[in-house]
């Protein structure tokens, strides 16, 4: 499955112009090149919404501008968030079936963690 790291996000809330008062938290990633498919993709967009009961998504544009836009359902939202939010490095892989541009699966997923991380050891 091709993946990459991530090197920055920026969080959005959009209002959706075909339902008043309906709202989808958007997630978009920058990827660290040259790590992974990380060269070949130009921006990924995580798109929580109230109305999905799944996960679906879609490859778009070709490499180098590679466009992934992957749809969550909007409890995974926060989940997502503190991920991004408190570990280092995150990695992003997603899953197309062969002869497809549709994303059958994505994770969101941690590597180790640099030495030192975490609270200072205080024992005796």
């Amino acid at each position: 499955m091709p993946f990459l790291q991530v090197q920055s996000y920026s969080l959005v809330v959009v209002t959706l112009e075909s339902t008043p008062f309906e709202f989808s938290n958007n997630i978009f990633l920058k990827a660290l090149p040259n790590v992974g498919s990380g060269s070949g993709v130009a921006q990924v967009e995580i798109i929580h919404n109230s109305s999905l009961s799944g996960t679906t998504g879609s490859v778009g544009g070709s490499s180098p501008s590679l466009n992934i836009n992957v749809y969550s359902p909007v409890g995974q939202f926060e989940v997502h968030r503190q991920i991004l939010q408190s570990e280092a490095p995150v990695y992003f892989t997603w899953n197309v079936p062969p002869g497809s541009t549709q994303i059958s699966s994505f994770y969101l997923s941690t590597g180790d963690e640099p030495p030192g991380e975490g609270p200072t050891d205080t024992s005796p």
